[in-house]
């Protein structure tokens, strides 16, 4: 009997070893990831052979590093025939932070194409994978890009408390960084919100300002002078948001920051009388490929033609700044986006609430079988006791 024991125990470690193993190329690309080294990652991946990739674990994980390395390199997203192969693996076998990266990736994949629906349900369904794997990165991945998305298609409310969560996460990981850019985030929903928000949006910026302090990188700096032009223009503080205006434009990184910058600095001349200067920066705001941006530069060359007494122009530039805003309106998809969320806020609650029936009915089962022994032992007892009698 101890042989036949022994002899099962040997069967099962055989066939979880040599069957779902990944090949140790895939475990050195998979560190070098972790640690941001994801050029040395990439030169891995590319060397390895499909021959190599004789397992289906191997094959899904080549797939799953693969798209992560590109997504990190900023590549854009074209085709989702690899990471395809990882969610449907991963969603069938292997851990929960797999199983995750690979939702998270394919929400990407959808994010790129602009396929916003797809990309917010693969988003959405990757949290609870993200919260339960206690994976700090991919929560915040996961939370500032639904927030950009909701952001972007009118959902001002939503964003906020995803940006919110964005903060605590940050805040109780120290990540000063992550931090600051929620921050601002947070920030520019308010200053859009209106003059009452105005207060609040300026005590984030001037947190997020004293976190810059010791950042290298001038982009993360740069986003937070943008903001503070954006404030201190619309509160009327024209000196205030020309100076920061021209702070944040020093970046040659980003066009569409610089872009934001010039908007701020046409707004702030217009509205100081100096014409000239401002139809330099908003005519510079035409380049952009934001909407909102070109939408609010030929509302001010519209206002900037009025003073100069130009009917004609001042009328172009306004049925220009009504196009613009009309097409920005079509891209919004807030009611499709709030159905989704409710949609797959539902199913999840539905799941949670099963697996807590089969717990339920677990403790229940496991309680009867307690209460069963406890009056058969009771019984037995008493028959042994009546027979001493």
């Amino acid at each position: 009997m101890k042989n036949f024991w022994w002899i099962l125990f040997m069967l099962l470690i055989s066939c979880v070893s040599t069957t779902d193993r990944p090949i140790s190329p895939l475990l050195s690309a998979d560190s070098l990831i972790q640690i941001g080294h994801v050029d040395s990652a990439l030169t891995i991946l590319e060397d390895i052979t499909p021959s190599c990739l004789d397992t289906e674990l191997s094959k899904a994980w080549y797939a799953l590093l693969l798209t992560q390395a590109a997504d990190e390199k900023c590549v854009t997203h074209t085709n989702d025939s690899l990471i395809r192969i990882a969610v449907d693996y991963f969603d069938s076998f292997g851990d929960v932070l797999q199983q995750d990266k690979a939702h998270y990736y394919w929400g990407r994949f959808f994010q790129d194409r602009d396929d916003i629906e797809r990309a917010v349900r693969e988003f959405l369904t990757a949290i609870p994978l993200a919260e339960k794997a206690k994976d700090y990165e991919l929560n915040i991945l996961l939370r500032s890009n639904l927030g950009f998305l909701c952001r972007e298609n009118g959902l001002q409310e939503a964003a906020d408390s995803l940006y919110k969560q964005v903060m605590e996460l940050a805040e109780a990981h120290k990540d000063s960084l992550r931090l600051a850019t929620s921050l601002v985030n947070r920030a520019d929903i308010y200053i859009e919100n209106g003059e009452g928000y105005y207060d609040i949006a300026e005590g984030y910026l001037k947190r997020a300002l004293k976190l810059a302090e010791n950042f290298e990188n001038r982009y993360n700096k740069d986003i937070i002078y943008r903001s503070l032009g954006y404030l201190f223009e619309y509160q009327g503080k024209l000196q205030d948001a020309i100076f920061w205006a021209n702070k944040g434009i020093g970046f040659d990184g980003d066009t569409l920051q610089r872009q934001g910058c010039y908007l701020v600095l046409g707004s702030a001349y217009a509205q100081s009388g100096q014409y000239d200067s401002a139809r330099i920066y908003l005519n510079r705001c035409l380049y952009s490929e934001n909407y909102y941006t070109i939408a609010n530069a030929y509302m001010r060359l519209s206002e900037v033609a009025k003073a100069l007494g130009d009917s004609d122009e001042a009328l172009e530039y306004e049925l220009k700044y009504v196009a613009y805003k009309d097409s920005i309106k079509l891209l919004e998809r807030p009611v499709q986006l709030v159905s989704l969320f409710k949609d797959i806020t539902y199913s999840q609650s539905l799941e949670h609430y099963k697996s807590y029936l089969i717990l339920l009915r677990f403790a229940l089962i496991v309680i009867l079988l307690l209460l069963l022994f406890f009056v058969v032992s009771l019984l037995l007892k008493w028959k042994k006791r009546m027979k001493e009698l």
